[in-house]
């Protein structure tokens, strides 16, 4: 063979090869972002799982009353029923609690917890639940959640006017025609 046509042959191959890795490359991205999307697609059709203790709060998470009113609550948890949860409860100053504050079940699903709840002082409160899950393995996981008790008064004197945003503004404009 002639130095061209080695030299065209060689060119040829590097050409050919260059092309092959561009349509190996190609394809992987491709197989990659198919990957992703299936991946995602699975992530979005599984029930999303918050971290931390199994429990949630099926009472309701707000309640209004009146300063210097008590108030019977009653604190309702759905839980994982293997494992032991131990549950605290504990209030901001302006609110004081009666009743079992702290509580211990082994193989329940639901813990009802009753209270009763007094507002000493006119402002937003909150009585927040320390939750602490021993599951079979031993993993100990926990959790914090809240009630809102709101005390104030309905009626709150307005200290400063809001101002409302126009959604655009208003120029005057004329139009002359010569």
């Amino acid at each position: 063979m002639s130095k061209i046509t080695t030299r065209f042959y060689f060119k040829l191959q590097v050409a050919c090869f260059f092309a092959a890795s561009v349509m190996c490359a190609q394809s992987h991205a491709a197989e990659v972002v198919n990957g992703h999307k299936v991946a995602a697609q699975v992530q979005a059709k599984a029930a999303y799982v918050k971290p931390g203790a199994p429990v949630r709060l099926m009472s309701p998470a707000e309640f209004t009353l009146e300063e210097g009113d008590a108030l019977p609550l009653e604190v309702e948890l759905s839980t994982q029923p293997l494992g032991e949860t131990v549950v605290k409860l504990s209030s901001q100053s302006g609110l004081l609690l009666a009743g079992q504050t702290q509580y211990s079940s082994q193989g329940k699903s639901r813990i009802v917890m009753p209270l009763s709840v007094t507002a000493e002082a006119a402002a937003l409160g909150y009585v927040h639940i320390w939750v602490e899950h021993t599951g079979v393995s031993g993993q100990k996981t926990t959790r914090a959640l809240a009630i809102a008790l709101d005390s104030r008064p309905k009626l709150l004197p307005l200290q400063y006017k809001a101002k409302v945003a126009k959604p655009y503004v208003e120029m005057q404009a004329t139009e002359v025609i010569r």
